[in-house]
């Protein structure tokens, strides 16, 4: 289990037996300092284990910021795999968070959009109007001119019943994004 650097793997349970034990000589056997001790320790725990999870990812984020440069290909299948890792663990607010975070460097990249969307959209995500909303500030900011974002609009729209903003979204694409 991913011992500290430098030790065996007996070394990190006999360090955390010596803490623990001289944590209780120093609470003096108080069970609420020990529980309150415990909680912690578990929170710790955890922290260290999703951290360790997200660390290869977060090493591979070259750019964390936008630029009108595109990003190679290594950072795209950086940023595929690091949203599988997330959506596996099932967290809505971290996967909405790294959805939002990916975004920033990602913004010119309408597969990254229609996967937020489409996650938003799932069980999983958080409904159709959050689905919505991602697909009309990609398709009124971000891609502009890209006519798959706005024919997902106009289908997502269409699949929650509102026939007369498809229509428009479909006229709009005709219109304006790609006439002739």
């Amino acid at each position: 289990e991913g011992g500290a650097e430098g030790f065996g793997d007996g070394a990190e349970e006999a360090a955390e037996a010596a803490a623990r034990a001289a944590a209780t000589e120093a609470a003096g056997g108080d069970p609420r300092l020990l529980r309150f001790r415990d909680v912690r320790f578990e929170a710790y725990r955890a922290t260290t284990a999703v951290r360790a999870t997200r660390e290869p990812f977060e090493t591979n984020v070259k750019r964390p910021y936008f630029h009108v440069k595109p990003l190679d290909d290594a950072q795209l299948a950086n940023w595929h795999a690091y949203l599988d890792n997330e959506e596996r663990a099932g967290d809505v607010s971290s996967v909405t968070r790294l959805y939002e975070r990916c975004l920033v460097p990602c913004a010119r990249y309408p597969s990254f959009w229609l996967r937020y969307a489409r996650w938003q959209a799932s069980d999983e995500g958080q409904g159709f109007a959050a689905a919505r909303g991602v697909l009309q500030r990609c398709s009124n900011v971000f891609c502009k001119r890209d006519v798959e974002v706005h024919f997902a609009l106009a289908r997502l729209e269409e699949s929650d019943g509102d026939v007369d903003a498809a229509r428009a979204a479909y006229a709009h694409v005709a219109d304006d994004v790609a006439p002739g």
